[in-house]
């Protein structure tokens, strides 16, 4: 059996999942950025976006910032 198929993989992938979908809910649809406040809120509170993109790293491609 691969590693990714253990029972402990399993419910961590699961737990994640759970996880994502509270984040989601508890903040609402964060798939409709419409301006740099909003990006800069999300970021400050270390967002992932639903695209699979990190708020912060995102902000820091927009401003060309490293």
């Amino acid at each position: 059996m691969s590693a990714r198929n253990t029972r402990a993989a399993k419910a961590a992938r699961r737990k994640d999942r759970a996880r994502k979908d509270r984040q989601q809910a508890d903040h609402g649809d964060l798939t409709a950025v419409h301006s740099l406040p909003e990006l800069v809120d999300l970021a400050e509170r270390g967002e992932t976006l639903p695209c699979g993109c990190d708020a912060h790293q995102l902000l820091h491609e927009m401003l060309n910032v490293d």
